[in-house]
């Protein structure tokens, strides 16, 4: 082309090519000027009808006389129908070559973006819609003039359905919602194409990313784009959000014009101009924090541990790398672990702008009893909760910007993938609040928030959740995040962790590879090496098999180092000190750190260092090394004993809170005005005599509550200690009672540390109280081993009490309560679970509560129905609905009668079973029971309609029996409650083995076991493998499923479960019987029968004897031996008024006549149950008894 002539141009040389063309420069001959000429692929106007609709569009873009426009001359086209548009050549590049080059200045930005807006308002004034707008499309002249390029060409492009083929990645990024949907567009779409631009422009970064279209397209209508300071920490909070508003996905939320976009792109132009730098270098923080100066934070010096932080910054090394890391410091008390982790923290902070760095701390008093702690803090931090550490000073504002910016991402991680951990882990109505504060317009994702936080508060109930759903949750949702940025998590005092949260540490170390996560947890190895409560550290063994998972983790933070230690320290500030001081140093503190600090600064204290004319400490004249305190816990006692008395008091009554404090707690009970004392703290305390460090500020009840913190727990821990046991139980009684006026309604949150507040106050009974408060709250978070705990001290509490009617409600709150962590861990068929419950009903018999007493019977049956005790299920169940008849209370009635039901259907009794089960079903109200799946754990409604269809195929109504099983499952998918809905699914698997229907068996089998395994239930799990081998066998793939089924019966057994063994022994039976192995199949039938006899449990007593029958026969048994098994299982049949297990036996029968030769009598039994049936003509069994019948007659 290059020097062709084509009309009145002539070709000079090509400028640029792509999907919709290529552009070359040219010389126009007529009017000599410079042109750029694009030639329009063939593809796109070959059709008569959509170029004429090119050349109206083209035309009416070429009236726009606009200075951000690129002016169009004429289009045209060539011999072979080639169209081209001449255009005026600009002098520069496309914005794509300039975001190519390297980061634009701010100004620049926002100058570009204005004028690209101006030009955009020109065209839809004339209410023409560009489509494509993108940096390959718009031209920066070299005096920095803007041209927007191809109006038209993308609505050509979309007439003709331009393919993914024609189309770049690049295009596709560049799409509003709306385009990606294919839906019709309008003036809004080009605003949301303006603000990718914006965001590439600020970042060099699209928003929305992938290597192929359907990723780019998933994530634009799914994904929150990162936050501008994430890639440009000078971003304004401002142009933050005009991005956001841009490129809000719902239409109505985002701009509705690009004027307003102008405006506000305009004003802040203007903003910087001025020099405003109250917006300027600074992103969106929560509003109570916004203008906040930056604060000092006081951070410990930390020297002489080079070899430490070197080992530290390999294993960040590491995760930056996705080798994802658990690392153990180790030192004793005083050692510098948490001051070497600050350092760490820092440095890493400082090198890597996107790191995020949370942390949580254990706590000596209350960490035991308080589930998850640590995980908890840290996922604060996380959804960015930072505004009491920033407010208190605790924060550096890089950090709590850092933090901040994550929320989106966090609240959308937590939504897909981890929607349990808010309630649980995460404040729901806390979340909700930090991000309205982050966005200024209705986000998506903060609908979808909203809509979520209030689902859950109106279903707020006993949690059904499994400890290791939440472990799998809170996994998801750390490796989401470490996605878009790598994650420092710091776990404080392990030593003080509860058991749940070193076991959520151990499932992480597991899941977290090939992820950027590092977790850095710090301990004292004493204090695990003397184990907990007479038993082995749970720590102990996580780090031991972390140590064959990771190899070398640990980095002990001990004495070895220590005279380097000292030295480098004492060089912390200008110094005249000999080698012989700093030996004698040594070898007083043995290079304690603590010990070290605190002894340099008493000898400053007391003289014996003082500083020259320069500011140089030296040796004073009162320096006498055989007065200075010898031990650590000495000094600690000078240093004390030198302050003032009104500072060691307040001290001291800080110290019954623990390490960490509350001001407002410590005012009331010094007698103080809570601002006078919050001065001593801050002022005194802290900056002058450095003893405590500010936390954060929380609102509780309306009442703001400033948290302070020991900096080292061995000052708390001396101040306590010097308390004798009156003035301490006083002062725990008195802390307890303002902090329960303080926290009013929310006391539950601190339910563990009012607990140990009136233990040791010897106020027993409200102690109880809390205890019951602390492990009901456990439960919320499936932490089974600390409510166990917590109720367990509780009745101890109790026994020292004497015997009351108040004494024994408080035994039975707390029994009834045990019993739910006691099955959790335990299972079933444990004589603690019988034992708590059997005392449980003896209480509520004697103290006569009906809630009470319904929850125990119902708990005493699910024992027994379980564990395979029919009969005593069966009274119990009989129990339970004159208790509910009695309390007249329909949601009562409904779980009785579904009881009932149940232990009668497994006597074998299934015409009452179903009645009651009906009744059950007839009182059931969805809307008004919908939240009794959260009381009983799972829906009865459900559960009724299952059991029913069991009984339904016994009675011989298969149809009936499927009906009702669809509509247990349909119940079940709308509770959105998945114990319930496994519970529908085995049923309903049970009922398509029953029927022979084997593909839908299966499909039903596998999504029970997938549920199954998801949500860790271990009984259905194992009801599932039996039931899979039950469709391997109808398979034809004998020995595996006979494999699968005695594996799932003895993992069901494994949990205390019995019922339904005899349903799964007749299935093994029969699958040996299948191969010819009759002896085998004996035995398992000998099995169940010894089991019937024993449980009382019927409802397959028939089919075992018949199958009994077929196997003698194959064995070649006596004919009288056979004929006896056959006339068994015919009797219990029609004894139970069972039609389809009467059907079968009638079969086998049959055919063992047919075999003797009186066929005549065997047509006439199988005509007469045949003719019983009015339904399920369509079923296996039906089929094949119509098929006998033919062969008989």
């Amino acid at each position: 082309m290059i020097g062709k002539k084509i009309s009145h141009y002539k070709i000079l040389e090509k400028l640029d090519e792509g999907g919709m063309g290529i552009v070359f420069k040219a010389k126009d001959l007529k009017l000599n000027r410079i042109v750029a000429l694009k030639f329009l692929p063939p593809a796109l106007t070959k059709n008569p009808t959509v170029r004429k609709r090119f050349i109206q569009e083209a035309r009416a873009a070429s009236a726009l006389d606009h200075p951000n426009i690129c002016v169009i001359h004429e289009i045209d086209e060539i011999q072979d129908e080639q169209m081209f548009i001449c255009m005026a050549y600009y002098d520069g590049d496309t914005l794509e070559k300039k975001i190519a080059g390297g980061q634009m200045s701010i100004d620049s930005v926002i100058d570009i973006a204005i004028q690209i807006i101006q030009g955009i308002i020109k065209a839809h004034e004339h209410g023409i819609i560009h489509r494509d707008i993108k940096p390959g499309n718009i031209m920066i002249t070299n005096d920095g003039k803007v041209k927007i390029l191809d109006f038209g060409l993308a609505k050509l492009a979309g007439q003709i359905k331009i393919t993914q083929n024609t189309a770049t990645v690049g295009t596709v990024a560049y799409m509003s919602p709306e385009q990606a949907r294919s839906n019709d567009v309008d003036h809004q779409s080009d605003i949301w194409s303006c603000g990718v631009v914006l965001y590439e422009m600020v970042t060099g970064q699209l928003p929305f990313r992938g290597d192929y279209h359907q990723v780019v397209l998933y994530s634009i209508l799914n994904d929150e784009p990162e936050p501008l300071s994430c890639f440009r920490p000078d971003t304004s909070a401002e142009l933050q959000r005009i991005v956001n508003q841009a490129l809000v996905k719902s239409k109505t939320d985002r701009y509705q014009s690009a004027a307003q976009m102008i405006d506000d792109l305009e004003a802040l132009k203007k903003d910087l101009k001025a020099g405003n730098l109250r917006e300027r270098n600074r992103v969106s923080l929560p509003f109570p924090l916004e203008g906040e100066p930056e604060v000092y934070v006081s951070e410990p010096i930390c020297v002489g541990r080079e070899r430490e932080l070197s080992r530290m910054d390999k294993f960040l090394a590491k995760m930056l790398n996705n080798k994802a890391q658990v690392v153990f410091v180790t030192g004793e008390a005083g050692s510098g672990k948490t001051t070497l982790m600050h350092e760490f923290i820092r440095r890493a902070q400082e090198l890597h702008t996107d790191l995020i760095v949370a942390s949580g701390k254990c706590h000596a008093n209350t960490g035991i009893g308080d589930p998850y702690l640590p995980f908890r803090e840290i996922l604060s931090l996380l959804t960015s909760d930072v505004e009491a550490l920033r407010t208190a000073g605790a924060m550096k504002r890089d950090h709590a910007i850092r933090l901040w910016n994550l929320l989106p991402f966090s609240v959308k991680a937590l939504l897909n993938n981890s929607p349990d951990l808010i309630d649980t882990f995460i404040s729901g109505e806390g979340l909700v609040r930090r991000s309205t504060h982050f966005t200024h317009y209705r986000a998506e994702w903060l609908t979808e928030l909203k809509k979520f936080v209030k689902s859950r508060t109106a279903a707020a109930t006993v949690s059904n959740l499994q400890q290791s759903d939440l472990f799998k949750q809170v996994a998801s949702f750390l490796k989401t995040l470490s996605r878009g940025q790598p994650l420092l998590l710091f776990l404080d005092d392990l030593q003080w962790a509860d058991a749940g949260s070193i076991s959520l540490l151990f499932h992480l170390g597991r899941k977290i590879e090939g992820n950027r996560i590092l977790i850095v947890g710090a301990f004292r190895p004493t204090e695990v090496a003397m184990g907990r409560n007479g038993e082995r550290h749970p720590l102990e063994s996580v780090v031991n098999e972390f140590r064959g998972i990771f190899g070398s983790l640990e980095i002990e933070v001990d004495r070895a180092a220590g005279r380097q230690f000292v030295n480098a320290f004492i060089d912390t500030e200008p110094n005249q000190l000999s080698t012989s001081f700093r030996d004698t140093l040594f070898q007083q503190t043995e290079g304690h750190a603590l010990f070290t600090v605190e002894l340099l600064r008493s000898m400053q204290d007391i003289g014996a260092l003082v500083q020259d004319a320069e500011g140089r400490w030296i040796e004073g004249s009162e320096l006498n090394w055989n007065t200075l305190p010898a031990r650590v816990d000495a000094v600690l006692g000078e240093r004390i004993g030198r302050l003032p008395e009104n500072l060691k008091k307040v001290l001291t009554i800080a110290s019954i809170e623990g390490e960490e404090f509350t001001a407002e707690v410590v005012a009331r009970l010094h007698g103080i005005n809570e601002r006078e004392m919050i001065q001593l703290l801050s002022a005194e305390l802290d900056k002058r005599h450095h003893l405590l460090n500010a936390l954060g500020i929380q609102r509780k009840n309306g009442q703001r509550l400033s948290q302070y913190r020991f900096r080292h727990v061995l000052f708390q821990k001396y101040l306590y200690n010097s308390l004798d046991d009156i003035e301490r139980a006083y002062l725990h009684e008195e802390t307890g009672n303002v902090l329960e006026n303080l926290y009013g309604e929310q006391v539950e949150e601190i339910a563990v540390r009012l607990a140990r507040h009136f233990h040791e106050a010897g106020i027993y009974k409200k102690a109880i109280d809390y205890l019951i408060q602390a492990g009901n709250r456990a439960l919320k978070l499936s932490a089974n081993d600390e409510a166990i705990k917590h109720f367990t001290n509780g009745l101890s509490l109790l026994a020292t009490l004497p015997e009351s009617q108040d004494r024994s409600r408080q035994e039975l709150t707390l029994q009834i309560a045990l019993a739910v962590p006691l099955i959790a861990t335990k299972g079933w068929a444990t004589p603690e679970v019988e034992q708590t419950y059997l005392r449980a009903r003896e209480l509520s018999q004697l103290v006569g509560e009906t809630s009470q007493l319904f929850t125990t019977l119902r708990g005493l049956w699910g024992l027994y129905a379980t564990s395979g005790k029919i009969k005593k299920s069966h009274e119990l169940g009989k129990q339970l609905v004159a208790v509910a008849e009695r309390a007249q209370d329909s949601a009562l009635a409904v779980a009785a009668h579904r009881s009932l039901g149940a232990s009668l259907l497994y006597l074998g009794e299934f015409s009452e079973a179903r009645n009651h089960l009906e009744q059950g079903i007839a009182l059931y109200d969805s809307q008004q029971h919908n939240l009794l799946a959260f009381r009983y754990g799972h829906d009865p409604g459900v559960i009724c309609k299952s059991f029913a269809s069991l009984s339904l195929w016994m009675l011989g109504y298969p149809d009936q029996a499927l009906k009702m099983s669809d509509e247990a499952l349909g119940l079940a998918k709308e509770l959105s409650h998945p114990f319930s809905l496994v519970y529908a699914l085995i049923f309903a698997a049970m009922l398509h083995q029953a029927c022979r229907k084997v593909e839908t068996n299966k499909q039903l089998v596998e999504s029970a076991v997938s549920l199954s395994i998801e949500h860790n239930f271990e009984i259905w799990k194992a009801m599932g493998m039996s039931l899979r081998g039950g469709y391997l066998v109808e398979q034809g793939k004998i020995m595996e499923g006979i494999t699968q089924l005695q594996e799932g019966l003895s993992a069901y057994m494994n949990v205390g479960a019995n019922t339904y063994r005899p349903y799964f022994l007749a299935i093994i039976a029969d699958s040996f019987r299948k191969i010819g192995k009759p002896e085998e199949g004996l035995s398992a039938l000998s099995e169940a029968l010894a089991y019937i006899q024993e449980s009382g449990e019927r409802q397959h007593e028939a089919e075992l004897y018949r199958l009994k029958g077929e196997l003698s026969l194959m064995k070649l048994s006596d004919e009288a031996e056979i004929e006896k098994c056959f006339y068994q299982s015919l009797d219990i049949a029609r004894r139970q008024n069972a039609k389809s297990w009467e059907l079968r036996t009638v079969m086998s029968l049959s055919r063992f006549r047919q075999k003797q030769g009186k066929r005549k009598e065997a047509q006439m039994m199988l005509e007469s149950i045949c003719s019983w049936f009015s339904e399920g003509y369509e079923t296996a069994d039906l089929k094949e008894a119509k098929a006998l019948l033919e062969e008989l007659s």
